[in-house]
């Protein structure tokens, strides 16, 4: 229970900086949550979906992180949960919670699993280094096995890249409110 409010308190400083505008913010967003729930004309992407866990990991994460990275860090998770240090006890004990809060919202915004892409960087690279130093191989086996690897970590920065580089484009054009904003006040 410590290192949940230790993890909670070192990835939301915001809580400790404004606690009454955290709160207020937190207690705004539970109310709307519950207030949308039952509305049957409230009809999203995620509804369709038969279980909120998978939407964020198909939606948010992998669109977020690329297949790659995302396998990885899933794998890295993984590990974490079968070896239990105490870095991934205190890992898993952000993640988890934070996961299974955002998964069973009513809201599901890509930008609620945010805070987890950090976190999950972090456990592809613990993925990585466990796939790298695989043992169990014959000496003439690791040296595929990590060229392998080097290579799946190739190909996930390359899809990184890539992904980063279709975003520039969309990212770098201004907002559809400012445009709008700015047509009205032209004519209106």
């Amino acid at each position: 229970a410590a290192a949940i409010v230790v993890g909670f308190l070192v990835s939301t400083p915001y809580a400790l900086i404004a606690p009454a505008d955290f709160l207020n913010e937190g207690i705004f967003l539970l109310t709307d949550a519950m207030a949308l729930d039952g509305q049957e004309n409230y009809e999203l992407i995620y509804d369709y979906w038969p279980m909120p866990f998978f939407f964020h990991i198909h939606q948010s994460l992998l669109i977020g992180l690329g297949w790659i990275l995302c396998l990885l860090g899933l794998l890295g998770l993984g590990l974490a949960a079968a070896r239990r240090e105490p870095a991934d006890v205190l890992m898993l004990s952000v993640f988890l919670p934070y996961f299974i809060l955002i998964a069973l919202s009513s809201l599901r915004p890509m930008r609620y699993a945010m805070p987890l892409l950090p976190l999950l960087g972090i456990f592809a690279g613990r993925a990585v280094w466990w796939l790298y130093r695989r043992n169990g191989l014959s000496r003439r086996g690791r040296g595929w096995w990590r060229v392998s690897v080097s290579t799946i970590i190739a190909a996930a920065l390359v899809s990184g890249a890539a992904m980063s580089w279709s975003y520039r484009d969309a990212m770098s054009r201004p907002d559809n409110r400012t445009l709008a904003a700015l047509w009205l006040r032209e004519h209106a």
